[in-house]
C-alpha cells in the first residue's frame, strides 16, 4: 500500500520487488562467455583427438600397403595389374598425406611430424616399387621383341632400322627400370629413420620387419644385375 497525493492507494500485484533481486547483466554475460569458452575448448580438444587417431590410422594403413608391396616379389615376377595396384596404393597414401597437411593443429605435433615423414617415404617407396615392376615387365617385352628380330637376320635397310628402334626402346625401358630400382634401394636403406620416428606412437605390429626390407632390397638388386647383364649382351652383338 502506498500514498499518492495524500490518498491511500493499493500497490499493483507483481510490482513489489526486493532490493538487489533484479537481473545482473554482468554476471549473465560472464556466465555465457565462460560457457562458450568451455564449449570451444571441448570441441577443439575433441577435434585434436580425432586428428591424432586419424593420423595413427594413416600410418597403419601406409605400413600395411608397403608391407604387401615388399612381399610381392622381385621386379618382373608379378603381373602388370598387380604393379598398377601398388601404384594405386601410392596414390592413396598421398591422399592421406595431403589430408594430414591440410588439417589443423593436433594435440601432439610430434606425432604429426613423424607421420608426415613416414607417409612421404611410404608414398615414394610405393611409387618406385610400382615403377620398378612396370619397367621390368616392359623391359622383358622389348628385350624379347629385339631378340626375335635379331633371329630374322635379313640385313636389309628396313631390318637395320627396326633393330635400331628396338634397341632404343629396350635401352629406354632399362634406364627406367634401373632408376626406379636404385631409388627404391636408396629409400629402403634409410627407411629405418622414418620407422624410428613413428615407433613411439604405434604398436610393434605396425612396424615393418628389417629382415623383410633387407630381403626386398636383395631381390631387387639381383634383378637389376640380371637386367644389366642382358642389356650388355645386346651391346656386344
Amino acid at each position: 500500500m502506498y500514498y499518492h497525493n495524500g490518498r491511500r492507494a493499493l500497490q499493483p500485484r507483481g510490482m513489489k520487488m526486493r532490493a538487489g533481486s533484479g537481473p545482473k547483466p554482468i554476471a549473465i554475460v560472464l556466465a555465457v562467455v565462460v560457457a562458450a569458452v568451455i564449449a570451444y575448448w571441448g570441441y577443439t580438444t575433441y577435434k585434436q583427438r580425432v586428428l591424432d587417431a586419424t593420423t595413427v590410422a594413416s600410418i597403419e594403413d601406409a605400413s600395411q600397403r608397403l608391407r604387401a608391396a615388399l612381399n610381392a616379389g622381385a621386379p618382373g615376377t608379378i603381373a602388370m595389374q598387380a604393379a598398377e595396384r601398388i601404384g594405386a596404393d601410392a596414390e592413396e597414401v598421398d591422399r592421406r598425406l595431403q589430408a594430414l597437411r591440410r588439417a589443423g593443429p593436433a594435440s601432439d605435433m610430434a606425432l604429426v611430424d613423424a607421420a608426415d615423414s613416414y607417409l612421404l617415404t611410404a608414398r615414394e617407396l610405393l611409387k618406385r616399387i610400382a615403377g620398378s615392376h612396370k619397367q621390368r615387365l616392359m623391359l622383358a617385352d622389348s628385350s624379347q621383341a629385339l631378340r626375335n628380330h635379331m633371329r630374322v637376320d635379313t640385313r636389309t635397310g628396313a631390318w637395320v632400322s627396326e633393330a635400331v628402334r628396338g634397341k632404343a626402346r629396350m635401352d629406354k625401358d632399362f634406364r627406367g627400370f634401373r632408376i626406379d630400382t636404385e631409388m627404391t634401394d636408396k629409400l629402403l636403406a634409410s627407411f629405418h629413420e622414418s620407422q624410428n620416428k613413428i615407433a613411439p606412437y604405434v604398436g610393434a605390429a605396425v612396424l615393418i620387419d628389417e629382415k623383410l626390407v633387407a630381403e626386398a632390397r636383395q631381390r631387387a638388386n639381383q634383378e637389376l644385375k640380371r637386367a644389366t647383364a642382358e642389356n650388355e649382351s645386346f651391346r656386344r652383338r
